[in-house]
């Protein structure tokens, strides 16, 4: 992947590659802008990605996460040069200000290991750079520790909890 000339610092270009390495397709990778976030291909693009079996985030989940104030969100997305289909987004929760974690990277399953969720990752990466937020974490299960590893995230040592309310039959 290389950083685009004449397009905004936080595009990417990334050749997808099949098993045995041959260049097969150009992905271009940044930010998506609001009118795309508001169009209803786009969020069924983005739940086509998701593993309807494994995933709760379908696509009511992620109009969820599109409605939050624009400040608090950041999404990036990968699409395919030759069709323009969106092929895979990576979705941020953030402060506003100083911190943004990333909740979410996806990438349509005939796409997956072939480079585009590093490249969405990195554009996503870039995206908060340009709203100067530096501090930005990661949030997923530890099979994923080794992609994150490779695109310099790194662990912390801080403590992650999650409240669980409880009702009359326990915790929650």
């Amino acid at each position: 992947s290389r950083a685009m000339t004449g397009v905004n610092a936080a595009t990417f270009e990334a050749w997808v590659t099949d098993r045995d390495g041959k260049a097969l397709a150009l992905v271009e990778c940044r930010a998506l802008t609001e009118a795309e976030l508001r169009a209803r291909a786009v969020v069924d693009a983005m739940a086509a990605c998701e593993d309807a079996r494994a995933s709760t985030w379908d696509a009511r989940a992620i109009e969820r996460a599109i409605a939050a104030p624009e400040a608090q969100r950041t999404f990036a997305g990968a699409f395919a040069r030759e069709s323009g289909a969106l092929v895979g987004y990576a979705a941020c929760a953030s402060d506003g200000a100083f911190v943004a974690t990333v909740e979410r990277v996806c990438v349509r399953e005939e796409w997956r290991g072939r480079g585009v969720g590093g490249a969405i990752v990195r554009a996503l990466g870039e995206t908060l750079r340009e709203r100067e937020i530096y501090d930005v974490g990661v949030r997923a299960p530890r099979r994923l520790v080794g992609f994150f590893e490779a695109l310099n995230y790194d662990e912390d040592e801080s403590t992650h909890m999650i409240f669980a309310r409880e009702s009359e039959e326990g915790v929650v």
